[in-house]
């Protein structure tokens, strides 16, 4: 499941399950092509080599241990390093959603 909140609105999440992650600073879903995002120019695909890039910090294919440092033991509030299946599953198929979206985006401009 995907929640989208809008630039500069006030939330409040309830986590119903767990592992969740949450991302900021990050325009994801609007889509419109940014030329300084370097090679590609589609915001979802540049987060999501971003967030591939951060696990590969931590995580190799063939190595089962983390190669990262959890900073949250040792500053309560930091981020934990994410999780393996979120690297290997969990990112996967957001990226496939984000890319659907950002298609009928683009076909939906086409078609004025």
């Amino acid at each position: 499941e995907l929640l989208y909140y809008p630039a500069y609105w006030w939330h409040h999440t309830y986590q119903l399950k767990t592992p969740s992650i949450a991302y900021t600073g990050a325009l994801v879903g609007v889509e419109a092509d940014r030329s300084d995002l370097g090679r590609n120019s589609k915001p979802h695909a540049r987060f999501y080599q971003d967030l591939l890039q951060k696990c590969s910090q931590c995580w190799e294919k063939g190595n089962p241990n983390r190669k990262c440092d959890d900073i949250s033991l040792k500053w309560p509030g930091a981020a934990p390093p994410m999780l393996r299946v979120m690297c290997e599953s969990y990112l996967p198929e957001c990226f496939k959603e984000w890319d659907k979206h950002a298609k009928s985006l683009h076909s939906a401009r086409a078609e004025l």
